[in-house]
């Protein structure tokens, strides 16, 4: 009787314990699948936009290309938009350090008097309160931007200091940017000579004037 006793004892905690170890399995199982999922936030990356760099832009709205001896810009849509200011802003930044180069720039001038405008400009030392400098960029005060047209006014500056304010007017046409109009009120500029009215409202038409086709001859 008593060894019965102790066969039935071993076989009731036998069962007891392969219990309590099929039970701990199942919980550990159901821990592990009701973990929550950790979500990954978003990061948005601001980029600095007030000086160009001549990286290549990586959004899909733009591509700028540079060549030793002329420039082209383009987009692929014909209107400007919200959206585009970093790139207008960039395509300013890029005008402006080469200002004194601009009429030599066939592919970008949309008027053949605003080129001939500009190499009067610097043929007659208009721009030499303004460095040479590739440091030199567009401080944006404002931007108007109106299909396909955009209106930015900015302050010239380098490390050093500031020289001036300059008005450039931007056209988009069928996707290809061109330089309409570009005005500087610096000290010795052509631009206060000339035309003091068009830095005060400067406007997309004002080559298409024949009143003022006398200004390049």
């Amino acid at each position: 009787m008593v060894t019965m006793h102790k066969f039935y004892c071993i076989l009731l905690f036998s069962v007891l314990l392969l219990s309590s170890c099929s039970g701990s399995s199942t919980n550990k199982s159901d821990t592990i699948d009701s973990l929550p999922t950790t979500n990954i936030p978003n990061i948005n990356i601001e980029c600095e936009s007030d000086i160009f760099t001549d990286t290549e832009n990586t959004s899909d709205f733009i591509v700028t290309e540079k060549q030793d001896t002329d420039k082209c810009y383009s987009i692929d849509h014909n209107e400007f938009y919200e959206e585009d200011k970093e790139t207008i802003l960039n395509i300013c930044n890029d005008i402006c350090k080469d200002l004194k180069e601009l009429y030599s720039y066939d592919s970008i001038i949309q008027y053949d008097a605003l080129r001939e405008y500009l190499k009067y400009s610097v043929t007659n030392s208009a721009f030499d309160a303004i460095p040479d400098s590739t440091n030199l960029y567009f401080a944006l005060q404002s931007m108007t931007i109106a299909n396909k047209n955009a209106v930015v006014t900015g302050i010239l500056k380098d490390s050093t200091g500031a020289y001036g304010e300059c008005i450039i007017i931007l056209s988009n046409y069928e996707g290809k940017i061109l330089l309409n109009d570009i005005a500087v009120d610096s000290k010795g500029s052509s631009d206060i000579i000339y035309r003091p009215d068009f830095l005060h409202s400067p406007y997309s038409d004002f080559w298409l004037d024949n009143n003022y086709s006398w200004i390049a001859e």
